[in-house]
């Protein structure tokens, strides 16, 4: 025998047509449910927030290691092998011998300010820093895998701006004696790829430069300078 329910408004009901519960009273839990359920995400939750609490300070700290690493020329040469191992060879070996200066990487390393590798593979500021930490991490995948070839080839060759970072008074200096320099900005700006750069003719690691004009070597040098004036005009 069926029941007979009223509700509030006294209308009759049978079982078979009893309104359903609304998405509100399907949803709604006892207060006992309440307690249990935020106990069990408390923690996951505590979880969660540890998670990105640590993240951000691994991640900072990582960077900030690899930075030191990067610090110490005797670190890089481990993984960038050869030539790299040689650059360094030859650093260590005239910090210690009393043979002659014969290229300009080994010059600014041996000054009362030693410039180390990472100072000059790495641009201006923190921007600069950081995109040189990233592409140490990627070589250090690489030598990781055993994923690189040898000798290394030159995949980022120094910018100007590297320079430019402890070089800026050759920017500004507007005599004849350095109209050179003065003028670079303008030909790399009118032929763009096309003009050289500081290391066209200010080579790092080739040691057929002249020690008396910072490392230059003629050759290479008149050529860069005759390409400018068939660009620019004498």
């Amino acid at each position: 025998m069926e029941h007979i329910h009223f509700d509030s408004a006294g209308v009759v009901y049978l079982p078979s047509r009893l309104p359903r519960p609304t998405r509100t009273q399907r949803m709604s839990k006892s207060p006992q449910q309440k307690v249990a359920a935020r106990r069990k995400r408390g923690p996951l939750s505590l979880l969660l927030i540890g998670l990105i609490a640590v993240i951000p300070l691994l991640t900072v700290g990582s960077a900030a290691y690899g930075a030191h690493l990067e610090n110490n020329d005797t670190f890089c040469a481990s993984c960038h092998t050869e030539p790299e191992s040689t650059y360094v060879e030859r650093v260590q070996t005239a910090a210690t011998a009393s043979e002659p200066v014969r290229d300009l990487a080994v010059f600014h390393a041996g000054q009362h300010q030693p410039v180390t590798c990472i100072e000059c593979h790495s641009g201006a500021g923190i921007g600069g820093r950081i995109d040189a930490l990233v592409l140490g991490a990627r070589d250090l995948v690489a030598y990781a895998r055993g994923n690189y070839p040898q000798p290394s080839p030159l995949t980022h060759p120094i910018a100007d701006v590297n320079c430019v970072k402890c070089h800026e008074d050759y920017a500004r200096n507007r005599s004849f004696d350095n109209h050179f320099h003065f003028f670079l900005p303008r030909w790399q700006q009118f032929a763009g790829d096309k003009a050289a750069a500081c290391v066209d003719c200010h080579a790092a690691h080739k040691q057929d430069g002249l020690p008396g004009v910072a490392f230059l070597n003629e050759q290479r040098t008149v050529a860069q300078c005759n390409a400018c004036h068939r660009v620019m005009g004498d």
